[in-house]
Formats: structure tokens, sequence, C-alpha cells
């Protein structure tokens, strides 16, 4: 006959469990915790590259020692296209490098009333071209930029500033050079 109670096997096993739960509860939220801090910690040092970045473009600006081109490279999400966008806004917005905005700027930012920041918003400044993947035949969006898309470069580049002194594309290198690649 077996007594009222618990044996000891059963108590150990509930107990076993118990310390399992809690450790895993525990766990879970150290490492929780632990991410958040990454994330933001990840976060902040992004924004400071990108600062770092816009500083260098302001600075080569400023000083006369605009390259040709930029190559603004890195995995999706860091905001390439951003500071792309910033700095064509910037420059179409002040075309002389040694006027006293330029020199003063501490930034790239434009007030979002500003007149180059309207018409680049609405990808209508006659001083920019923008490259994109476009959708396809079946409507979904293309994996690169079509031939016939980097082809509208050579009359663009070939005519002269309609409005700012500077004639500004933002293309997305990394699919034009799979379009070259195929052909």
């Amino acid at each position: 006959m077996r007594s009222k109670g618990f044996t000891l096997v059963e108590i150990l096993v509930v107990v076993v469990i118990m310390a399992i739960v809690i450790s895993l509860a525990v766990l879970s939220i150290g490492v929780t915790g632990r991410d958040s801090q990454l994330d933001e910690e990840s976060r902040r040092i992004e924004g400071l590259l990108g600062l770092l970045h816009e500083r260098a473009l302001l600075e080569a600006y400023r000083g006369g020692r605009m390259p040709h081109a930029w190559l603004i490279g890195g995995p999706p999400g860091i905001g390439k296209a951003t500071l792309a966008y910033r700095m064509a806004r910037f420059v179409l917005a002040h075309p002389d490098a040694s006027a006293p905005q330029v020199q003063s700027a501490r930034s790239l930012a434009l007030p979002s009333d500003h007149r180059a920041v309207r018409l680049v918003a609405a990808q209508g400044h006659p001083d920019l071209l923008v490259l994109e993947r476009r959708p396809g035949e079946s409507g979904a969006l293309r994996t690169v930029i079509a031939v016939e898309d980097v082809r509208r470069l050579v009359p663009f580049l070939g005519s002269t500033a309609g409005e700012a002194g500077w004639r500004v594309r933002k293309p997305s290198w990394k699919r034009i050079t799979r379009v070259f690649a195929r052909s």
C-alpha cells in the first residue's frame, strides 16, 4: 500500500525540471539584454561612420578635390543611397564650392523646403540621373539595372549642366557590373 505524498525520485525530477526552466529563462533574459545593447551600439557606430563619410565628401567638395566619381560600397541597409542623395542635393543646391554657405556648412543637410531638395525627391532635377532597377516583363523587380537604362548615361553625361553646373548620377554599380559581365 502506498502512503500519501511524493517519492524522492518524483521530487528530484520536479527539481531538475524547475532548474532547467529557470536556467533557460535566465539565459534568454541575459542574451536578449546584451543583444539589444549590441544592436544599439552598432547603430551608433554606423551613425558615426556615416557622419565621417559625409564629412569626407564635404571636405573634398570644399577643397576643390572632388574626383570624377565616388564609389560608395558596403552591405545593404547602411545608408549608401542616403549618403549619395545627400551629396547630390548639396552639390546641386550649392554649385560653387567657394560660396560662404558651403565653406560654413557643418553637414550636407539642407532644409526640406529647399528647391533642390524638392526636385531631387521628385526625381525632376535636370542635372540628376538616377539609375535603379525597374520591374521587368513579369512585373517583378529586376535583379540588375538593364542595359537600356545604362545607355541613358551617354546623352546625359554628354550634355552640359542645365541648372546647377554639375551633372550627378546615382547608379547601383554592383548591379551595373553584373549587366556588363553578362554582355
